[in-house]
């Protein structure tokens, strides 16, 4: 990737953009309709109109952005509230319009630079590990707030330092641990799966950064995706690098001695929480699996098709509010709740993207990616928000990359 004024093209701009974004998450730039407008959402506005009006535009896409703009637009005579949406409707739309007129740009520009991509993604998460383990430091041993409102009066969210396993939990410049713990595990499925030679030197340091600091997350969702990655990933391997070799035992000796931090409580208390709060109304775990569950059935009882509708999820209606929280704290179901049946429709797509024409090549490669997408989505609400979008933009650029036998796996 050359950075040559003379000649950047706007994909070179937005995908640096986008890449950069990724630690301003908890950045806001103005308020509207309720809702934060971030450095994201502007990127991937301009991004839109700039491919719209300059590049070629073909009936395929047409088609393809009519189908996905009309389903969530079927149920809106019986919407509650008109204002919240049409504010989750104009998200969806963005989504909808950068999938099928700026994606495929992207992912064209990001497989002629991708050493240099893939050298600033890294750049943009060796700075966030390294802010997040010197807050964990800092917090715990001297009680001193690091990185505490950053942002100050464009901060999106309050930081939460949650407390758990007696540990003030990283969270770097993001607004909670958790999401931060997901953004590692992002880095963390991509630095294992996809090979370049400009970051093999440096790439057994990133993995250890990255195990070291998602453990310091303290986050139970995080570190098990972690975990199954590193599972997936080591039954995969056929054969044993001199990198692997030399990382392993420093690998290992970090998960130890972390762990012994926390006594090994964490795990057992990760698994009895699981099993002991699934069925208790107002936990973590009854708002992330129990009750988005129940959503999920009382939605296809009462509308199967086209689910509750953008936005609806908190208001009284034949479904009713399940649980603690408006809306469904987990957006692998969430998306049921909210498009129906529908939303089958929505993840074909997505599991295309990933096993099309090019199924047979690099599948455990594929089979990584997906599952920290998926682990991703599960973890979280934000099946509507663009924070996690960005990340499906962003493995799909590298997964451009594999098309051409780039990964190792």
């Amino acid at each position: 990737m050359n950075f040559d004024i003379k000649k950047l093209s706007a994909e070179k701009i937005f995908i640096s953009l986008i890449i950069v974004s990724l630690a301003f998450e908890n950045f806001r730039l103005f308020t509207v309709l309720g809702a934060s407008f971030k450095p994201i959402h502007a990127i991937a506005a301009a991004a839109i109109i700039y491919f719209f009006f300059f590049k070629k535009i073909t009936f395929k896409k047409v088609v393809g952005s009519l189908l996905f703009l009309v389903i969530p637009l079927l149920p809106f005579y019986r919407i509650n509230d008109t204002r919240e949406f049409i504010k989750t409707y104009v998200i969806y739309a963005m989504m909808v319009l950068f999938i099928t007129l700026v994606l495929p740009h992207l992912k064209e520009e990001f497989k002629e630079g991708f050493s240099g991509y893939y050298r600033l993604f890294n750049n943009v998460i060796v700075i966030v590990c390294v802010l997040g383990i010197v807050q964990f430091i800092l917090m715990n041993a001297f009680g001193i707030m690091f990185l505490d409102g950053v942002f100050g009066r464009f901060q999106f969210h309050y930081n939460n330092y949650g407390q758990q396993a007696g540990f003030y939990r990283a969270y770097s410049i993001f607004h909670e641990p958790s999401y931060f713990g997901w953004v590692l595990d992002i880095a963390l499925a991509i630095n294992l799966v996809i090979k370049d030679d400009g970051e093999e030197k440096r790439k057994p340091f990133i993995l250890v950064l990255l195990v070291a600091t998602i453990i310091m997350t303290v986050s139970s969702s995080a570190i098990w995706i972690m975990a199954i990655i590193l599972v997936i990933y080591l039954i995969s391997i056929r054969k044993i690098s001199v990198n692997v070799v030399l990382i392993a035992p420093i690998a290992v000796f970090a998960v130890i001695a972390l762990l012994y931090l926390f006594d090994f409580s964490f795990i057992t208390d990760s698994l009895n929480r699981l099993f002991s709060e699934i069925n208790t109304e107002n936990t973590s775990t009854f708002e992330r699996i129990k009750s988005p569950i129940e959503y999920v059935k009382a939605t296809m009882t009462h509308y199967p098709f086209f689910g509750r509708g953008f936005g609806q999820e908190g208001f009284v209606d034949e479904v009713g509010q399940i649980g603690q929280y408006k809306g469904v704290n987990n957006s692998i179901f969430g998306s049921f709740v909210t498009l129906g049946l529908t939303a089958i429709v929505y993840y074909a797509w997505l599991v295309m993207q990933f096993f099309g024409k090019y199924g047979k090549k690099n599948i455990i490669t594929r089979v990584i990616l997906l599952f920290v997408l998926f682990g991703m989505y599960f973890a979280t609400g934000a099946f509507l928000a663009f924070d996690t979008f960005i990340f499906l933009v962003i493995v799909l650029m590298f997964l451009s990359t594999i098309e051409k036998e780039r990964g190792n796996a």
